[in-house]
């Protein structure tokens, strides 16, 4: 996961959502609107005004549409960061909207807890947002790659040798546990093929990082430029912002970096 920036819908767009949005709410109880929201999406979703929508979130993913939560496969579904099923408020907002792939959705599904005015957490269900213990504005506990910096919580262990994601060291006990569940949630560890291809992605990196020293040694400007931008559209940017981030402590990736421009670092 990476802090992403959303993108500004035009104006007609966002109108269109707005007003859906609104039609939905005057629906005038929870239990109504939130039974009307599978009709809605199904009826409105695959109309010519949300083509902006699904173009925008394409270029706010990471890379070439890699999914914006394990910015491993392909992006090719909308997914409700509230689920829809839970919060009809949030059907058509736009800053509810994520592209993420298959199986990142298949594991979040509607498994979405939120913090209480108490600080507890738990399981967003029907009945707990009815009696009022949770809100349909309640402070989400899976990690928000737009309104959160996952970088911040997050960590890959590389000196470790597992590649699996890991809670920050420094991070307070509420925090923490934000960082758990999402890894949790998402299967982000418990999905084989993630921490194997997240490996192959650190390897990959370290053979372009020594392709890069070798042409900034040659004096080879542009292709230096030219293996940036194609370092960025294809690889794991994860694991290359913790490549970054944990390069002064081990030791094989310092004597790596100590050969590259410093502008390497800002990439």
């Amino acid at each position: 996961m990476l802090n992403l920036t959303r993108l500004r819908l035009d104006d007609a767009t966002q109108l269109e959502l707005t007003g859906w949005q609104a039609e939905l709410d005057q629906i005038p109880t929870y239990d109504a609107r939130r039974l009307a929201t599978k009709r809605e999406w199904r009826n409105k979703s695959s109309r010519d005004a949300m083509d902006p929508v699904r173009q925008a979130l394409r270029d706010m993913c990471p890379g070439i549409e890699r999914c914006m939560f394990c910015l491993d496969s392909a992006a090719h579904e909308i997914e409700h960061f509230r689920p829809k099923a839970l919060f009809p408020s949030a059907l058509f907002q736009w800053s509810n909207m994520f592209f993420i792939c298959g199986a990142c959705n298949r594991e979040k599904l509607a498994k979405f807890k939120c913090l209480a005015a108490d600080g507890t957490m738990h399981m967003a269900t029907i009945n707990l947002i009815l009696g009022g213990q949770l809100s349909e504005d309640s402070l989400a506990v899976l990690l928000n790659p737009i309104d959160d910096n996952p970088e911040n919580f997050l960590a890959l262990d590389i000196s470790g040798g597992t590649f699996r994601i890991t809670p920050r060291v420094d991070l307070s006990n509420p925090n923490k546990q934000r960082a758990e569940e999402t890894i949790k949630i998402l299967a982000l560890n418990s999905r084989d093929v993630l921490v194997k291809r997240r490996k192959t992605a650190y390897e990959d990196l370290r053979i372009w990082l020594r392709y890069v020293a070798n042409r900034y040694q040659a004096a080879d400007i542009g292709a230096v430029a030219e293996i940036r931008a194609t370092l960025i559209a294809n690889c794991n940017l994860f694991v290359w912002r913790e490549m970054q981030r944990q390069q002064e402590r081990i030791p094989d990736l310092q004597s790596l970096f100590q050969n590259l421009p410093a502008e390497v670092l800002r990439w």
